[in-house]
């Protein structure tokens, strides 16, 4: 009698590979559509590698996404060179499905350098779109080590024929989105502005870059106040000289004007005999941003009101006055109107600060941006901590353009950093929603989320180096090698993990 539990097991394969196709006809950009299209195909055929790439080949630098699924950095790299030559060359010259049980006895590659070299055996290779658009799918090795069977490349056909129309949509989208990042109008590294709430307000900072007037930034904390303040300064007539930052909230109203001014020699109990310049005096030249301006103690505002007068400010102990040639830049998450109203801020300052006034929307009213600052905040916390492949997954992608960032730009970068090691403590390639908002799905406090960013670091770098000393049989000098750090310093770190030597 013939045993059908095989087939009704492909059947059933089948079913949730073309139903996961149908899934991701919804996904939103090419690096989601890829990795996830490629796991079901691996899956369904049953390959012992996959990559995938696509390319655009309208774009001016360059641009293409890849995902692979079974390789190593090493291997991905020679997968990546046969693009150009070899077996994906093929494919994609010939504009059909490529199929051999044996590269290397098949004499149609067998010359192929690259098949000589990795002894490359059953393959699977089919191109995808066309015109503007030029991808691959490569499959290799079937995991029983047999060849691909015919029905194999009957759905790797059935997979390309369905990626090429989405592919194409995604890119023709990714482009466009390209030629609309505003943030080309303040050029700046790290700003990322793709949505109306911000065009007015780079159309603004660009004219006034350039211009040496006093901005007073209005906007929730955690906007990235302090980020447009720098991006002005990095596109004024003072880039190469000091941006200094100042925070009046965190200090203390006794000190606040030692450090905004400084003080002369003996000028106060604590006083260096040298005296101390002052932030004033750091940025000479340059531009000196107050952030939480509200908060700044009435002295320190009446001195602050000199020095946009007039350019002259006093050093405490000093009866001489100083020039400064400083430009002020102030944020502030607070009402200044009512404070003056309360007589808590001067109306004459205020008038002065906010020659230009810039209004920094809430993450809730920009969210065509949310999605590339999750990936860039994915992408700089990956190059941090040294980690690869770690990508926001489908559901991911949905649940962070549908959570509420009561912290704004600031929230959504912790909680980014927070699940990219949090996937990695739990061995996942893909960021999942749980990884960035725990099971239930709801977002922790900040404080929270710091005590579970450092626990989850401390985890991953307990593995880090417990692998280390582990592939070198507890050689310290061997271990300390692989992790550049110096023997002494691995020895803290065996002691503050408390890492054990298997008996």
């Amino acid at each position: 009698m013939h045993d059908t539990r095989p087939d009704i097991e492909r059947l059933s394969r089948e079913r949730e590979f073309f139903l996961g196709l149908l899934r991701l006809q919804q996904a939103d950009a090419p690096e989601d559509l890829l990795p996830e299209a490629l796991r079901l195909l691996v899956d369904v055929v049953e390959a012992r590698q996959g990559y995938i790439e696509c390319k655009d080949e309208d774009s001016d630098n360059d641009r293409h996404w890849h995902a692979a699924e079974g390789c190593d950095e090493e291997e991905l790299e020679k997968v990546r060179r046969f693009f150009s030559r070899g077996i994906i060359a093929e494919a994609l010259a010939a504009g059909r499905t490529i199929h051999t049980a044996s590269a290397l006895q098949d004499p149609r590659f067998s010359e192929f350098e690259s098949v000589r070299a990795e002894r490359i055996q059953a393959v699977l290779c089919a191109p995808i779109g066309h015109d503007s658009i030029r991808g691959v799918v490569y499959l290799g090795g079937a995991r029983d080590a047999r060849p691909f069977d015919p029905h194999a490349e009957w759905i790797l056909d059935m997979f390309a024929r369905c990626l090429t129309p989405v592919c194409e949509r995604l890119v023709a989208k990714a482009r466009v989105q390209q030629s609309e990042d505003l943030s080309e109008l303040l050029p700046f590294k790290g700003l990322i502005a793709r949505s109306l709430a911000m065009r007015d307000v780079l159309s603004k900072l660009a004219l006034a870059a350039p211009l040496d007037i006093n901005i007073l930034f209005i906007g929730r904390s955690g906007t990235g106040k302090s980020l447009l303040a720098r991006a002005v300064h990095a596109n004024s007539h003072r880039a190469d000289r000091p941006f200094v930052e100042v925070n009046c909230a965190a200090l203390p109203e006794h000190l606040i004007e030692n450090e905004l001014f400084g003080s002369g020699p003996g000028g106060h109990s604590t006083a260096p005999r040298t005296g101390y310049e002052g932030r004033v005096g750091a940025a000479e030249g340059g531009t000196l941003f107050l952030d939480d301006i509200g908060e700044l103690a009435s002295t320190a505002q009446a001195k602050l009101l000199q020095l946009l007068q007039s350019g002259a400010y006093f050093r405490l102990g000093e009866s001489k006055p100083r020039q400064a040639d400083v430009r002020i830049l102030a944020a502030t998450n607070t009402d200044l109107d009512e404070a003056v109203r309360d007589g808590k801020f001067r109306e004459d300052l205020l008038y002065r600060l906010r020659v230009l006034e810039v209004r920094v929307p809430a993450l809730v009213e920009r969210p065509e941006d949310v999605l590339p600052l999750a990936r860039h905040f994915l992408k700089q916390a990956c190059l941090r901590h040294n980690f690869n492949g770690i990508e926001l997954s489908p559901a991911s992608v949905t649940a962070v353009q549908l959570a509420e960032w009561p912290g704004n730009v600031r929230q959504l970068a912790h909680t980014i950093e927070a699940g990219a090691v949090s996937a990695v403590v739990s061995e996942s390639k893909f960021i999942e929603p749980k990884h960035l908002f725990g099971t239930d799905g709801s977002s922790d406090s900040d404080e929270q989320e710091h005590r579970s960013l450092q626990n989850q670091l401390h985890l991953v770098r307990a593995r880090i180096v417990a692998a280390a000393l582990e592939g070198s049989d507890w050689n310290i000098s061997e271990a300390a090698r692989r992790l550049d750090v110096a023997r002494s310093h691995l020895y803290k770190l065996i002691q503050v993990h408390n890492i054990r030597m298997p008996r």
